[in-house]
Parts: structure tokens; C-alpha cells; sequence
């Protein structure tokens, strides 16, 4: 397989030097020490087995584009605001456990930059027939590249709002970059289609020679969904199926019916890919169940967040059954300077008892806050450990929410230790 670096590289890897920071036209000799067996190089050197292109990493791209698409034939593309690798670790255990988990592949994280989104498909093994893939973004033009490489032939966007919206003077400009993903897509392909989004609906590929996927609540879709009395169900082709969740999480049910469109596309039997959803474990730092004593849970969210991601995690913590809800909401990394308004106008119209901002400068808050129920101000962790033991109750149930930048998760970290992680 091929390396970009020595200090990983592997014995018999085809080693390529890129350009960047640093110079890997520089580490030639010490690859061909470390036992590489050809080299990929813009400069003709004194090495056996070298092969001189223009550009590196345009040949990089190139092969590993050419990889794929003649080596596996379902080639799957997740993007979206939220929920994308909740969508494909779904996708994932459907196929894993309806086909054969030696067939199916699943790219370890998101990548926005070509050089990991192409080392990842050099490590797919031959056997493989399956890829899921999550293509992450922060400018336009990163999608439909990412896209080109991989061609996919099953391409679904979980959702469009603010992520990176530092990045964008627009919301309009966050839209196009995502629809990036449809607007690429060869003939022949899936697109898999949330009817319930509006912005995604209105804007997905009208083309003859591509077959749309829907789902939604809607009865004329392909797969319809509903949630009654914590109930969740699914109806495709006039079969429905009951499904059971942790918590009665709203949140995974909803990404849940995505991986379950995605999976049905292919033609993955409808009663084996619903039961195989009731089996999922959730991601850490993603909506994540924390069960501590006295019935209190944590709701670890502390991966990442944007306004969009924080109305989601809200919707979820307010489903749950509880005798109060809590929000811990830490800084957000990448918003635009009013940012709080939208989520403060969320916690208005949530059952939220308590409003817990954490880190958050004052300047970033909007006179809305003075509305809400109960608000408490924390300014680091140590004034957060001190007033979280006078306030938790029984069966509380407390949303951690912030970028993982701030480390918020030290907060979960202290309660488990605090009341004592039951399991």
C-alpha cells in the first residue's frame, strides 16, 4: 500500500513525497532504509524503483480514485451538518450484519483535506465490496472535490444548517457547498432524499438517469416514519416495523431511518436491517448516555457543536422522560457573532428547566436570555463542580453540550466520578 510518512510507514509500502510543511522529497533515502519498495517523487533520484510525476499528489488522488472505482462496486457518501457518523456507524452495522462484515468498510473519521480522504482508500483491503464514506467540509468546493475522487453511487445528506459558518458569509453559501455532494453525482447513482427537509427536497438532482430515495413522515415516500407516545415505527413497501430504542433517543431514530434508506436502496431485507438498528451503541461525545446513581443521566454532546446541532440535542434531551432537564451549554468554536440568539429562542420553546452557560462571553448573549426559566453562569470547570452538587436532583437528565475545543467533557468526567457511573 502506499505511506506519505516515515514515521508510520510500512515495510513494502509504496512511499509518496508530498509537499507541504514539510518536504517529503527529503525523507526518500530513510523510506528506502525503512524497507519501501517503489517511490513516488517529483525529482529523479539515485533510487531503484522510483517513479517521477508532475505532481505528487495529483497522482496520489488520481490512483486512489482510480482504486476505488474499479475495486468496489457500492460506493456510499454521507454529508451533512449533523449526524453524519451517526448515519454511517448505522449504515455499517446494517451491512456488517446483513451481508458480511469482510465486505464492508467504513472510513474511520471525516476527512475535508484530499491526502486523508485518500490514504483511507488505500487501506481498503480487496475484499472489500461496501464502502461508507463521511465527507467533511469547511469551504465551498471541498465536497464536489472529495465526491469526484470517489464517485459514489449512493450519495445522502443527513442535514443542512450552521456548521462552519464561520467560513461562509452565508447561510445560502452553507447550502450550495453541501448540495455540492447531489449536484456531482454521475448517472446511475442514488440519491437518498430527506422529504421532511425543505432546503434539501427543493434542491436535489433532477435528473432521469439517477433514482431518488425517499423518506420521511410523509405517506407517498419510499420509507415513512412516525413517533407516537415514544413509539417508534417504520413502514416500507405496506410492511412497518417497531423499533426499540435506549432512552426513546429521537435523535438516533432520525439518523436511524437514513442508514435504514440507504441500506433498503441496495436491496438489504427490510425486517433483518430494522432489527440490526435496535442493536446500536451510541458514539461517544455524540448524544452520548451517561447512567449515574439517584437515576441521574448525562448526555455527553461534547464533540462538537453548532446552533443547528444544539436544537438537535435539545429536541432529544426533551423527549426523555425526567424530572427536570438540564442544558450545560459550553462555548461553540466556529459561529457567527450572534449566534446565541437562535439558541436561546430553541430553550424558550423547549421544556428545559435549567439553563447552565459555561465559558460563554457575555458580549455573545442575547437580552432574550432574561426569558428563560432558571439561567446559572459558570465561568470555568472549578465554579461548575462547585455548583453541580447543591443543584442535581433525582432523575435529572442533563445535556452537556460545547467544542470539544474547550474540553467540556471534563464536566461528564467529574459527574460520573461525583455520583459514581453505574454501567
Amino acid at each position: 500500500m502506499y505511506s506519505t510518512d516515515t514515521r508510520s510507514l510500512v515495510r513494502k509500502h509504496i512511499f509518496i513525497a508530498l509537499k507541504g510543511k514539510t518536504n517529503g522529497h527529503k525523507f526518500l533515502a530513510q523510506a528506502l532504509q525503512l524497507g519501501s519498495i517503489a517511490f513516488l517523487s517529483e525529482k529523479k533520484q539515485q533510487i531503484n524503483n522510483i517513479i517521477v510525476v508532475k505532481n505528487t499528489l495529483i497522482a496520489m488522488i488520481y490512483t486512489a480514485s482510480n482504486f476505488i472505482k474499479q475495486s468496489i462496486n457500492q460506493r456510499i457518501a454521507i454529508t451533512g451538518s449533523n449526524g453524519k457518523s451517526c448515519v454511517k456507524s448505522l449504515v455499517f452495522l446494517i451491512l456488517k450484519n446483513c451481508s458480511s462484515i469482510e465486505s464492508v468498510f467504513a472510513i474511520p473519521k471525516n476527512y475535508n483535506n484530499y491526502i486523508g480522504f485518500s490514504k483511507s482508500i488505500y487501506s481498503i483491503s480487496h475484499k472489500k465490496k461496501q464502502a461508507i464514506f463521511e465527507l467533511g467540509m469547511n469551504h465551498t468546493g471541498e465536497i464536489k472535490t472529495l465526491s469526484t475522487i470517489l464517485n459514489p453511487t449512493i450519495a445522502s445528506i443527513t442535514s443542512i444548517g450552521n456548521a462552519h459558518s464561520k467560513n461562509f458569509s452565508k447561510y445560502l453559501d452553507i447550502i450550495k457547498a453541501k448540495m455540492e455532494l447531489f449536484d456531482s453525482l454521475p448517472n446511475k447513482c442514488i440519491e437518498i432524499v430527506n422529504i421532511n427537509s425543505n432546503t434539501i427536497k427543493s434542491r436535489c438532482k433532477n435528473n432521469t438517469n439517477c433514482k431518488i430515495f425517499t423518506f420521511g413522515k410523509l405517506p407517498w415516500v419510499d420509507i415513512q416514519y412516525m413517533h407516537l407516545n415514544k413509539l417508534f415505527i417504520v413502514i416500507f413497501q405496506n410492511k412497518f416495523s417497531k423499533i426499540n430504542f435506549p432512552l426513546n433517543n429521537i435523535h438516533i431514530f432520525e439518523n436511524s431511518i437514513n442508514a435504514l434508506s440507504i441500506s433498503l436502496s441496495i436491496g438489504i431485507d427490510f425486517a433483518l436491517a430494522s432489527k440490526c438498528l435496535e442493536y446500536a451503541l451510541p458514539i461517544p461525545g455524540r448524544i452520548f448516555p451517561i447512567f449515574l446513581y439517584n437515576n441521574i443521566i448525562i448526555l455527553d454532546d461534547s464533540y462538537n457543536s453548532s446552533p443547528e446541532s444544539i436544537r438537535v440535542g435539545i429536541k432529544t434531551l426533551t423527549f426523555i422522560n425526567a424530572k427536570r432537564h438540564i442544558l450545560i451549554l459550553g462555548p461553540i468554536a466556529e459561529s457567527q457573532p450572534n449566534y446565541m440568539k437562535s439558541i436561546i429562542e430553541s430553550i424558550q420553546h423547549s421544556n428545559i428547566h435549567i439553563s447552565i452557560f459555561f465559558n460563554i462571553s457575555l458580549k455573545n448573549i442575547s437580552s432574550k436570555i432574561y426569558s428563560l426559566n432558571r439561567v446559572i453562569w459558570a465561568n470555568n470547570i472549578s465554579t461548575l463542580a462547585r455548583i453541580l452538587p447543591l443543584l442535581l436532583k433525582k432523575k435529572d437528565v442533563i445535556l452537556l453540550k460545547g467544542s470539544r475545543k474547550y474540553h467540556i467533557e471534563r464536566v461528564a468526567y467529574y459527574l460520573s466520578k461525583l455520583y459514581k457511573q453505574k454501567y
